[in-house]
């Protein structure tokens, strides 16, 4: 059954506020990097949630979504927010090669966000590779994956040879099986920084002169625990700024804290929308 069948994105409060600090991130990147016109990709699914924050706070017009469901895609289609959002029906990896080897999108920065709700799997990881090496210059890519360790294999030993088979050696063979051990979101903390290495090495092994500057590391829990993770593919040029703006103080989109918030009411929602946004802490 599609995810899209079982959730509605745009209630589930952890995710909502990992999807806020998504998009500050990026706009944050668009402006240090001073981005014309980037294209914005991702999987809508039939509500869009992450579409629409991508045209108000990025100020983006041309999107495309990505549906792979023969249902969800004509359900996409009704539910398009937006004429300049194009819907696609295709697995990912399929309709991102076809973007790229076409004119219209080929030569503009994008920015990918492969929003999965499966775990980290082969499929993903071909994804991931495609992008880290054929992303046009100025990219930004980032991937989120279901990252419970039961998806993984049992014991820590086990996990530990899965992440080896998904991503190669930026995991040892000799590294303790304890570091694949779950405890207070160990595995996913280090799950998270082999996808991140693999990153890093790849974009070096396919000559990327601006390398891969990685920008978002960051878990939420609305049921299964979550990562996001994802960088900037800048140009040579563009290098030195990326790595400034994702080392300065203010960058919050990098962080080993679980978002984790309480299930709300519509009328606790409406309510703390109005607090917002508070110089002070609000408490729990």
């Amino acid at each position: 059954m599609p995810s899209f069948e079982k959730v509605n994105y745009s209630l589930r409060p952890s995710k909502s506020i990992q999807r806020g600090l998504v998009f500050e991130g990026l706009r944050a990147i668009k402006e240090r990097l001073a981005l014309a016109d980037p294209v914005y990709i991702g999987l809508g699914s039939v509500w869009f949630s992450d579409f629409l924050m991508a045209h108000s706070a990025l100020d983006v017009w041309d999107m495309v979504s990505i549906e792979s469901d023969e249902i969800g895609f004509e359900r996409a289609k009704f539910n398009c927010p937006f004429a300049t959002v194009k819907v696609k029906k295709g697995e990912a990896g399929v309709v991102i090669q076809d973007l790229k080897n076409g004119a219209e999108y080929s030569q503009r920065p994008w920015m990918v966000w492969l929003d999965y709700d499966s775990e980290l799997d082969e499929s993903v990881c071909q994804d991931l590779a495609y992008l880290n090496r054929n992303a046009p210059e100025n990219s930004v890519i980032i991937f989120t994956f279901n990252a419970h360790e039961g998806n993984y294999g049992k014991p820590a030993a086990q996990r530990r040879s899965r992440v080896i088979e998904l991503l190669g050696r930026v995991v040892s063979e000799d590294e303790p099986p304890a570091s694949f051990k779950n405890k207070y979101g160990a595995f996913e903390k280090r799950l998270a920084k082999a996808v991140i290495d693999h990153m890093i090495s790849d974009a070096v092994k396919c000559g990327r002169e601006g390398g891969a500057v990685p920008a978002f590391n960051l878990r939420y829990k609305d049921g299964s625990p979550m990562v996001t993770v994802g960088g900037i593919l800048p140009s040579k040029q563009n290098r030195a700024a990326a790595e400034e703006l994702v080392k300065s103080e203010h960058w919050d989109y990098i962080s080993e804290a679980l978002i984790a918030a309480p299930n709300l009411t519509l009328l606790e929602v409406a309510h703390l929308q109005k607090l917002l946004p508070s110089s002070a802490p609000i408490t729990r």
